[in-house]
């Protein structure tokens, strides 16, 4: 499995050993981290989501601050 945004491989754990088809997925190269969890038996088909970063999540939380400040302006 390779890193959606560089393409190297990921290093893949698994947290919770009673939860076998979820993993996590980081990248040495750009650190990127990524959730990969079995949606069909075998790995047959599966889902890998890049998961975000501080920023971005710090980003969001003030476009969502400055949202809801808006609806209690209105």
């Amino acid at each position: 499995m390779c890193c959606p945004d560089c393409c190297s491989p990921l290093n893949l754990i698994q947290p919770d050993e009673n939860e076998p088809t979820r993993l996590l997925g980081t990248c040495e190269s750009c650190s990127k981290w990524a959730f990969l969890v079995e949606v069909e038996p075998d790995w047959k088909k599966v889902l890998l989501m890049e998961l975000p970063d501080a920023d971005t999540l710090g980003r969001a939380i003030e476009g969502l601050d400055a949202s809801l400040q808006g609806l209690e302006g209105a």
